[in-house]
């Protein structure tokens, strides 16, 4: 079992650094200095051996016959029409020396195929390009030697990826040829590898370009409720103090100002340009809020006036307290986001991201205990009840209302010595209850010291009542 634990582990290990991932540059709108910048949406992805990822994009069609096909009878066969089967190939690329060169991945290869110096190379071990979510829009725009580099143009290295349109004589075969643009000051040449593998060059031809979308807009958002998290921290933002200095009862106003931050971010997602500007939209197409997509948007709020309000009696005041609740929460979700491009062009796709949210809530008041102002103790407080007229008073005389009642039930305990165990567990309670009051009355300390005695004396005397 051990060793079947270690392989496991030392295949993830390997997996793990065999799977990479390298950033794809593009060709920026700045002409003059021919910069490059990162696609966010394009990236290389190592493989081997024939293998490729979902998302890889496709460069060519390879028409091939289709020998898997069941043989039709001589009498339904049309000579004029051979059965085909379309075949994807691969944008890939591959190290000569230090120099990476692109090429192509044909469907019943397992290796790379580049051209150099004239000469066509094969390597087993290799980079896809991937398109990330198929969020990068992707167009094949003509060149030749006197149009120059466009914008957008995909770098594989030193060279741009290129394609040149194969000739139609033949039903089967590529539809394009692969390879790459060599540009050599204005001018350039495109080098591909036709149907036999064989290199070739012409000053004209097709490069691929990535068109980067001007905005976005965030739609059809549905959270997940069941998986919201929120976490409270409360805040002190005021306090004032309020009385009433008059000599009649009136209400007591006053306003406590504080201030509060705000931020929302919702995530960033693969393949997707941080810093666009997007548009929230609610379920009604009613714009929620404007964001710049991957980063997080705070705003400061000012000056937020709370009013205050309370009635109070003649010479007293209270202090109050503003609350609020510092809540941060995150909750995930599922939307279509839609790029805009400058032509207009729109492409959507659906992502799943997590709302983070930092805002104050539940901004609440808490009020003091009332206090008279001319000595600072507390004003008495009583609880007058809606449906009768009488008021309620915690006071130390209403226990003095047992007393006699005590009294007669120790009276009946002389008299009576053969009364039942439920009779001495009630005189037991009574005397605990004398206890408790024996402050009260000094007189009540001898009736307590003897209810105390006789609470052991009359089991006694039952006892012996039992035994004879």
């Amino acid at each position: 079992m051990w060793s079947y634990k270690v392989l496991l582990m030392s295949m993830l290990v390997h997996v793990t650094f065999c799977i990479t991932e390298n950033p794809v540059s593009i060709r920026s709108k700045d002409l003059q200095h021919h910069q490059l910048i990162t696609s966010s949406t394009l990236r290389w992805l190592s493989a081997e051996k024939g293998k490729h990822p979902d998302k890889a994009v496709i460069g060519s069609i390879l028409i091939e016959a289709d020998n898997s096909s069941k043989q039709q009878p001589s009498d339904e066969m049309d000579n004029n029409k051979q059965l085909t089967v379309p075949r994807k190939v691969y944008i890939c690329r591959a190290r000569y020396n230090s120099i990476l060169v692109p090429g192509q991945l044909r469907f019943s290869s397992t290796k790379c195929e580049i051209s150099m110096h004239g000469r066509t190379y094969y390597y087993e071990r290799y980079e896809v390009l991937e398109n990330i979510e198929n969020g990068a829009r992707l167009t094949w725009v003509r060149w030749d030697k006197y149009s120059g580099l466009p914008v957008g143009a995909v770098s594989a290295g030193e060279t741009y990826i290129a394609r040149r349109k194969a000739s139609n004589e033949s039903t089967l075969g590529l539809e394009h040829f692969l390879g790459k643009l060599e540009m050599e000051g204005i001018t350039g040449k495109i080098t591909v590898l036709d149907n036999e593998r064989v290199p070739q060059e012409f000053t004209d031809g097709e490069v691929l370009i990535e068109t980067e979308p001007v905005r976005y807009e965030l739609t059809n958002i549905k959270f997940n409720y069941h998986k919201k998290m929120e976490k409270n921290d409360v805040q002190t933002l005021g306090s004032a103090v309020m009385v009433n200095e008059e000599d009649f009862t009136a209400n007591s106003d006053t306003v406590i100002t504080y201030n509060s931050t705000y931020s929302i971010y919702w995530g960033q997602g693969k393949g997707i340009l941080i810093g666009l500007p997007t548009t929230i939209r609610q379920q009604d197409g009613s714009v929620l809020e404007e964001i710049k997509w991957g980063i997080t948007e705070k705003e400061d709020r000012k000056e937020h006036i709370y009013k205050v309000e309370i009635k109070l009696d003649p010479g007293t005041g209270t202090n109050v307290t503003l609350l609020g609740n510092l809540t941060e929460t995150e909750i995930p979700y599922t939307a279509r986001l839609v790029a805009v491009y400058p032509d207009d062009a729109t492409r959507g796709r659906t992502i799943q991201g997590i709302r983070h949210e930092i805002a104050l809530k539940d901004v609440r008041t808490v009020f003091s205990p009332l206090y008279f102002t001319g000595n600072n103790s507390f004003v008495p407080t009583t609880t007058t009840t809606t449906t009768t007229t009488t008021t309620t008073t915690t006071t130390t005389t209403e226990k003095s209302k047992d007393i006699p009642k005590r009294t007669e039930k120790e009276s009946e305990v002389k008299k009576e010595e053969n009364q039942t165990t439920d009779l001495m567990n009630d005189q037991g309670s009574n005397a605990g209850s004398k206890k408790k009051e024996v402050h009260s009355h000094s007189s009540d300390g001898v009736n307590l010291q003897f209810d105390k005695y006789l609470f052991y004396i009359v089991p006694f005397f039952l006892s012996l009542r039992i035994c004879y």
